[in-house]
Parts: structure tokens; C-alpha cells; sequence
């Protein structure tokens, strides 16, 4: 049902009355504007990335005393933005796929693909936006999980914000994402899917303030729900407020950086909660427009 609802605001945005729109004082910037491929409305922008070139001296995550294995790696990761300019909509598209290789060890070896459409409308002082994704990987799940899994997740986003101020916004944003693992897919004698396939629905207000035309700061308050397929002692519900600073693509630093605290309550009594600290960091920046340098961290409960 959620599903239903959040691919109905999606297709709402697409097909919002033309006159309502002309109402609009504060248009979205466009996000083609490094685009160096258009045709007419569409724009395309390429990129090719290699990263994690090197030795990976413990392939299989072993302990010391079992004699980790090594192995030359590389990712090769080919990614297409697109972008579609209708009046006051704009649709979006990224193609990103990770070709991750290894020279010995061919079952290390996958492609992890992650497809992004999206749209966004802006009315007078409102703005909505829409999005769905899919991720098809053989990444690791966690920490805790050595084996490169087969896995796919879909997950669905709908966002409403109101223009309060001229640089400060109020909203609220739902969204749900759905974790399937391949039922053949076993560590350690537990079957992946019957004890991670799992769907996680959230809520939450923000705020957000317009620094600069490349910086923001937001803040967002919210609650998430985490269910089981088939295995319901893991059920959790968490509280989250979490504080964020955005930069946008065309920034010296482009990406963002958050901090916020979360309560992790299980419905089992069995299972132990979490209340603490959280973050996630992506930042990266870009040298003479051809090079880019990234850092990628976090801290969080994971099931």
C-alpha cells in the first residue's frame, strides 16, 4: 500500500495543472547546468571512474592465524546523469555501475548496478519531488557479513516543502525501502533471505536554510520502522534527529556531511537497543574538473 501511495505522488508531480505552475516566483535550479551533452530539453553528462586499485591483502576477511589471501583489485565504475527539462518539472536519471574485478580470486568478482529517476515540481512556494531506485549488488550487507551477497533493493521516496522564509524551508518526507536477498545466498549456516529480507518505512519533518547558492544546512526530525520477513525478532522501531550541511555539485567540496543521534528500540526484549551518536559523511572534491577525491564514512546500527 505505502508503495501504491509514494508511486502516486511520483506520477501527481508529472501531471500537476499548467496553469498552477505559472504561479510560481522561485523556479529550481538546474541541475544540468555541467551538462556538456544536450538535445534540446535533455541533457547528459558522462563520467568513468577507477577506484580501489591495489592490493586487497585480506580477500576474504580472515582472521590473522588463517592465513588471509591477497589478490590485485580494481572497480571500474562508468556512471550517466540525464536530465529532462518540461517547464517547470525537471526528471531525472543516473546509471551507476560498479565493475569490481579481481586478478585470482574470480568469484570475488561483480557488477552492482544502481538505477535513480526522479522528478521535481515547483509551484509558488512549493516545491515536490519524487524519486525510485534500484540496486542490484553482490557487496557485502555489513560489517558482520563477510560473503559478497546477491541481494536487490527497491526503495521509494516522496518529499512536500513549503517555502517559508526567502531562504528557509519547511517539509516533510516519507519513504520506504525494501531489502530481497537471494534465497540461495547462506553464511555461516543462516540463510540470508529468511533471516535480512526485510522493509523499512520512514517519516520525517525538516528544515532546511539556504546559505549560499552552493551551501545548506538542514535539520530533520523523524521515526522509522523496520520489519522482518521472516524473522520478526528483529523488528525495530527508531527515532532519529539528524543535522546536515549540503554542498552542491558546482561547490569546491561537493557532497554532504551529517550528524545526528538515533534511538533504536527492538520489539523483542531480547534483542539490545542503541541509543547514541550517528553519522555518514560523502563529501569529495574535484581537481581542475578531471580528478575527484572522496571520503565515504558512517556510523549506525545495522541489523
Amino acid at each position: 500500500m505505502a508503495d501504491r501511495r509514494i508511486a502516486f505522488f511520483i506520477l501527481a508531480l508529472l501531471w500537476a495543472s499548467p496553469a498552477f505552475a505559472q504561479t510560481t516566483t522561485e523556479p529550481i535550479p538546474d541541475p544540468s547546468a555541467e551538462a556538456p551533452i544536450r538535445f534540446g530539453p535533455l541533457s547528459l553528462k558522462s563520467t568513468i571512474a577507477l577506484s580501489n586499485i591495489g592490493i586487497d591483502t585480506n580477500v576474504f576477511n580472515a582472521a590473522s592465524n588463517d592465513n588471509p589471501q591477497s589478490d590485485f583489485t580494481m572497480t571500474f565504475t562508468p556512471v550517466t546523469d540525464m536530465w529532462l527539462h518540461m517547464g517547470r518539472t525537471w526528471i531525472s536519471g543516473r546509471i551507476d555501475v560498479d565493475w569490481v574485478y579481481y586478478e585470482t580470486f574470480a568469484s570475488e568478482r561483480s557488477a552492482n548496478a544502481d538505477y535513480l529517476i526522479g522528478a521535481a515540481r515547483t509551484f509558488n512556494r512549493l516545491a515536490l519531488k519524487g524519486s525510485a531506485r534500484y540496486l542490484s549488488t553482490r557487496e557485502r550487507p555489513g560489517f558482520e557479513i563477510d560473503a559478497r551477497s546477491d541481494r536487490t533493493e527497491t526503495e521509494w521516496d516522496g518529499s512536500i516543502e513549503l517555502r517559508a522564509l526567502p531562504q528557509t524551508y519547511f517539509g516533510a518526507r516519507a519513504w520506504r525501502r525494501r531489502v530481497l536477498f537471494d534465497r540461495d545466498e547462506v553464511f555461516r549456516g543462516a540463510n540470508l533471505a529468511e533471516e535480512l529480507n526485510r522493509t523499512i518505512d520512514a517519516q520525517a519533518f525538516t528544515v532546511r536554510h539556504v546559505v549560499t547558492s552552493l551551501t545548506a544546512v538542514s535539520l530533520q526530525v523523524g521515526r522509522e520502522e523496520e520489519r522482518f520477513t521472516l524473522s520478526s525478532l528483529r523488528d525495530a522501531d527508531s527515532s532519529r534527529v539528524a543535522g546536515t550541511v549540503t554542498f552542491q555539485p558546482r561547490a569546491l567540496i561537493s557532497g554532504n556531511a551529517t550528524v545526528g543521534y538515533r534511538q533504536f528500540t527492538p520489539r523483542s526484549a531480547d534483542v539490545p537497543s542503541y541509543r547514541g551518536a550517528t553519522s555518514a559523511v560523502h563529501l569529495s572534491y574535484t581537481r581542475r574538473g578531471i580528478t575527484r577525491f572522496g571520503i565515504d564514512a558512517s556510523r549506525d546500527v545495522q541489523p
